[in-house]
């Protein structure tokens, strides 16, 4: 079985440990309060303007607000006794719907109906691919699949970058093109090392978690931001 876990440990005094848990708690409810208002303000827009885009964007925002509870453990808190064990799958749907909403957002923002029919066939696979997976976690092949769907996520926002870079190369340079091409950009750079990690192929001084929380934050927010300038435009 492939390692696809950290552990993190280390001394603490009392109220070092305090300190270091309520900064935490605090930039995962920063984090979580941001990504749940763009999926309020991206589903409204959706239902109002019918557009798929805003729908996918939307998508992707509650995914990651759901993802985030689930793997900082508050559904385990929220939950009975009885019911922890859905907490614990949870998280692992969690890890395959990430990757697949992701796929469906960057299709819907970039690819569909446009010249890039190769591309965007190949992120239909990975947004088909990590839901199909979600059978491994009954069949007992979870720990074979999840480094797939860490992974995944790195190869969407790669074709996103080699889509927006050639767009703006084509098209010229535009405010909305520049926006959406930075935040998957630095996915990419970021991205390497947050799934080697996940997967157990290197380890780091800081969690990984908090690097994930600050990509996503970040395109989200970009992404958000471009959408909203290109429909001003």
């Amino acid at each position: 079985a492939l390692p696809i876990s950290q552990v993190y440990g280390g001394v603490w005094r009392s109220s070092d440990l305090m300190e270091w848990l309520s900064s935490v708690e605090w930039a995962w409810g920063v984090h979580l309060g941001i990504n749940l208002v763009l999926a309020l303000f991206m589903g409204g827009a959706a239902l109002a303007l019918r557009l798929r885009s805003l729908t996918a964007m939307a998508v992707m925002s509650a995914v990651v607000v759901v993802h985030g509870a689930n793997v900082q453990g508050y559904l385990h808190n929220w939950l009975p006794g009885s019911f922890e064990r859905w907490a614990d799958l949870s998280v692992s749907v969690g890890i395959f719907f990430l990757p697949a909403s992701l796929a469906w957002q960057v299709r819907e923002l970039l690819t569909a109906g446009t010249r890039w029919r190769r591309i965007d066939k190949a992120l239909l696979v990975l947004c088909v691919a990590p839901l199909l997976a979600i059978a491994s976690i009954p069949l007992g092949l979870y720990h074979l699949c999840a480094p797939m769907a860490v992974s995944a996520p790195w190869l969407v926002c790669l074709l996103a970058v080699w889509v927006t870079w050639n767009n703006l190369r084509d098209e010229g340079l535009t405010r909305v093109g520049l926006i959406t091409a930075i935040p998957y950009t630095l996915h990419v750079c970021i991205g390497v090392h947050v799934a080697a990690t996940y997967i157990g192929w290197t380890s780091s001084f800081i969690e990984a978690g908090v690097f994930w929380q600050l990509e996503m934050l970040l395109l989200n927010v970009l992404i958000s931001v471009a959408v909203g300038l290109g429909l001003v435009e």
